[in-house]
């Protein structure tokens, strides 16, 4: 259990369920409406998720690694490092995952015939280490480097898949829509996270502050930080409403229905509550809350499942 903890294996099966419904729900159903096949097969699909999935774990090791001070003051209920797990596991952990998942990004990218593809586990492995040691600390950067590497996560998806068929492929069909539902979703993932982290900055705030992070909620102050996570969900709700507008001209009613209830509510309510939130047990619900906004967020790719 320390284990599975450590890895934050919630996160990992939210990987794993985007990746496969970005997959199942958007890709499958185009090929198979166009008569053409994937350039990955489900095995190979299965060992693309797989190494995300275990970058992902070493990024979360290796940031408890260099988390502790904080988290003593933080969490220090919660601490499994140097408790529960030794700190020699969790780097011997992080050196592991990394290496077997790159090799596993590498072998699929040889499938494709593209192994320059690899570029991308190298980025998130690069960004994951730095983020740990240097860029969490900073005022901003480290959550606009977590936000990127969530929408990474789908982008990798259509990357190993569009890439090898647009080199390769003699394709006569235009899959142009998929690209922009992709990037629509990863718009989604970035801003949410974005979001996220900055709620969970503001939360974290007492630890932050005295072992010397430049954090917004430390640079800005909370209030502040709390105006700036307002002004990003603005943004997120104004952009749904464009998609709304082709919704309804669409004809997509359940689309529209979908977003408004479970996407822009709860978000109207994130607003409201974090102007009145004081405590870090608020912005700790705040947290779980965008969580769940974004987990319904991903699901919305189910109607777009039976839509296609």
């Amino acid at each position: 259990m320390a284990y599975l903890k450590l890895f934050r294996f919630r996160n990992l099966l939210m990987i794993i369920l985007i990746q496969y419904l970005i997959r199942y729900c958007i890709f499958i159903p185009a090929f198979e409406a166009n008569h053409v096949s994937p350039f990955l097969n489900d095995e190979f699909f299965f060992l693309l998720v797989i190494s995300c999935v275990l970058i992902s774990a070493a990024g979360y090791a290796i940031n408890d690694y260099f988390d502790m001070r904080i988290d003593r003051i933080n969490k220090p209920d919660k601490i499994i490092l140097g408790k529960k797990i030794s700190r020699r596991h969790a780097i011997f952990f992080h050196t592991f995952f990394n290496i077997l998942g790159l090799l596993l990004a590498i072998f699929v990218a040889i499938k494709v015939h593209l192994l320059r593809l690899t570029a991308i586990h190298i980025v998130a492995i690069t960004l994951l280490w730095f983020y740990a040691i240097y860029y969490k600390r900073r005022f901003l950067t480290g959550n606009i480097i977590v936000a990127l590497l969530t929408a990474l996560m789908i982008l990798t998806v259509w990357l190993f898949e569009f890439w090898p068929r647009a080199i390769f492929a003699n394709d006569t069909f235009d899959f142009s829509y998929i690209k922009i539902i992709v990037l629509v979703y990863a718009g989604f993932a970035f801003l949410t996270t974005l979001i996220r982290e900055v709620i969970k900055d503001i939360q974290d705030i007492e630890g932050d502050e005295k072992v010397g992070c430049k954090t917004m909620p430390v640079v800005w102050g909370i209030e502040k930080a709390k105006y700036f996570v307002v002004f990003l969900i603005m943004i997120l709700i104004v952009s749904i409403i464009f998609l709304q507008d082709m919704f309804w001209k669409d004809n997509k009613i359940i689309f529209l229905l979908y977003s408004f209830l479970f996407i822009q509510i709860p978000y109207i309510l994130v607003i409201f509550f974090i102007i009145k939130a004081k405590t870090k047990k608020h912005f700790g619900f705040l947290n779980l809350f965008t969580k769940l906004i974004m987990l319904f967020g991903v699901l919305s790719l189910l109607l777009l499942f039976f839509k296609l």
